[in-house]
């Protein structure tokens, strides 16, 4: 090989070397772009109304109703209010003060169901359980013989349990959220036993101990910023 041959042997290596070397640089490069614009997608999309801009937890109040409640004529509102991560609490109230369409069936109630969540993830949405307490009263009757009614005020039905439920958004800024929930309890019920019909005297007086759902929810809410953007935390 005469010197002319080398030196274009010895430039065609150099240039192959050269496209070897660029070829491999952009394929590790490429994947750390996509990994890290993938990660840029998810960050964003958990951090709001869940997080702040500086990626901390931002408390928050939800406003909701059961439309489950409402299918039976049973009035209802809860405020529930973030602690912290994992952790809520929950205040809803009920009433109901109608007959189903005849004075011999009513399902009527009172009550009060205040409960502490604990959320499986910090952003307090998804799966949570909850331990609550109740109290209330209430006015049964199912077009039979005898109405069953609870004296709230003085003896009214106490008790408590566990819920499970799931939460998830349903609106692209997630303020909206659709939440299921199943609860089970045990309450004390003392309660009187009517005639049914109207102004009946009572007949005697009962003591149940119940133990079964305390609650079946098919809810939606509305989450605020519990701080202002830009207030102190």
């Amino acid at each position: 090989m005469n010197r002319l041959e080398r030196y274009i042997f010895l430039m065609l290596f150099a240039l192959a070397g050269s496209s070897l070397l660029s070829a491999q640089t952009q394929a590790e490069m490429s994947p750390v772009h996509e990994e890290t614009s993938t990660d840029s997608v998810l960050q964003q999309a958990f951090m709001t109304p869940y997080r702040t801009e500086d990626g901390d937890f931002n408390r928050l109040f939800r406003l909701r109703t059961n439309a489950a409640g409402w299918a039976l004529m049973i009035a209802n509102i809860e405020g529930e209010i973030d602690i912290d991560e994992h952790w809520s609490f929950d205040f809803p109230v009920y009433f109901s003060a109608m007959n189903y369409f005849t004075s011999t069936v009513k399902f009527r109630l009172f009550g009060f169901r205040p409960e502490f969540r604990y959320w499986y993830r910090p952003e307090n949405i998804g799966w949570f359980t909850g331990v609550h307490f109740g109290i209330g009263g209430f006015n049964f009757a199912f077009g039979g013989e005898y109405r069953y009614q609870s004296d709230w005020r003085r003896k009214p039905a106490v008790g408590g349990g566990v819920t499970v439920g799931y939460r998830m958004p349903i609106s692209q800024d997630r303020r909206w959220e659709m939440e299921f929930a199943l609860g089970l309890g045990v309450y004390s019920a003392p309660y009187n036993r009517f005639e049914n019909h109207h102004n009946a005297p009572p007949l005697d007086v009962n003591n149940k101990i119940y133990v079964g759902p305390d609650l079946i929810s098919v809810s939606f809410s509305y989450a605020f910023d519990v701080h202002k953007k830009g207030g102190k935390r």
